[in-house]
């Protein structure tokens, strides 16, 4: 079947729901909103060092909770 225009932002939108979307700061927090994508977390200082670390931390429980078993 024909794909209409926006299917495929839609796709990608439904597809980033079963995944961890981090944001390194506000600026990419902004754009991911902008396109219909929210964050699950954004480190308290937007660098790299941070996010790593943030991301180490909470990203596991996140994603259990993205994807129930």
């Amino acid at each position: 079947a024909a794909q209409e225009p926006g299917d495929g932002a839609a796709r990608l939108r439904a597809a980033f729901a079963g995944v961890l979307v981090a944001s390194i700061g506000p600026v990419c927090s902004a754009a991911l909103r902008e396109h219909g994508i929210e964050p699950d977390l954004e480190p308290d200082h937007p660098k790299m060092g941070r996010l790593v670390a943030v991301v180490a931390r909470q990203g596991p429980e996140l994603v259990r909770r993205k994807r129930p078993a």
